[in-house]
């Protein structure tokens, strides 16, 4: 064969393994770029797997706290159920009231309603101490009067008291006011905003105070 045909034949033999190249260099990138992918759908996989188990645990730990929360409400509900039925006794017994001025009657006639989402907790709580002053129930059954009408943050804090202090109405309505947030800072607010409404326009409170 002459030379030129051997220039021939090695040129046209270029292409082809420049073509064979790309082929390869291309497989092996779609290869690569599939192994990504798996590699992003298994982590993806992974994430959403462990997003579940922290949602499933939250869940369940939810669920416990709210079945704690719930025994140690029946079981608070039942003591105060129990100390009712203790004093009645007691009041039974000796003809009249265990202390205090009050009478029997009065603390049976004092019917106190129980705490509904719509009531202010701090209306509730003066209307019922304005209640039982006015029937002349010692404030030293006031608790085990009110105990059982609470429900939602106030039946809360009633539940989250130590045992000891259970009985005492003072410090169940600042553990109610705590549950609730209010403090002496919700006092001064609120006495700024009447303050600064008062010295914006006097004359209608003036009207408010008389009609």
């Amino acid at each position: 064969m002459s030379e030129s045909g051997q220039a021939g034949g090695s040129g046209a033999s270029a292409p082809t393994d420049l073509q064979q190249v790309l082929q390869l260099l291309m497989e092996d990138r779609r290869q690569r770029e599939e192994e990504i992918a798996a590699e992003r759908r298994q982590r993806e996989e992974e994430i959403a797997a462990e997003r579940r188990q922290r949602e499933e645990e939250a869940a369940a730990e939810r669920e416990r706290q709210e079945r704690e929360t719930n025994r140690r409400l029946q079981e608070m509900q039942q003591h105060v159920e129990s100390l009712l039925k203790v004093v009645e006794r007691t009041q039974e017994a000796s003809g009249g009231p265990t202390s205090g001025a009050g009478s029997s009657h009065g603390d049976k006639e004092a019917k106190v309603s129980k705490l509904s989402d719509e009531d202010d907790i701090e209306a509730y709580l003066t209307t019922f101490e304005r209640m039982m002053t006015a029937y002349g129930v010692p404030k030293d059954r006031w608790v085990f009067r009110v105990a059982p009408q609470l429900t939602g943050k106030a039946q809360q804090a009633y539940a989250a008291m130590a045992a000891e202090n259970t009985g005492d109405y003072d410090q169940l309505k600042a553990a109610i006011f705590q549950r609730y947030n209010i403090t002496e800072e919700t006092y001064r607010v609120r006495f700024r905003s009447v303050t600064r409404a008062w010295r914006s326009n006097p004359y209608s409170y003036v009207i408010w105070a008389y009609s």
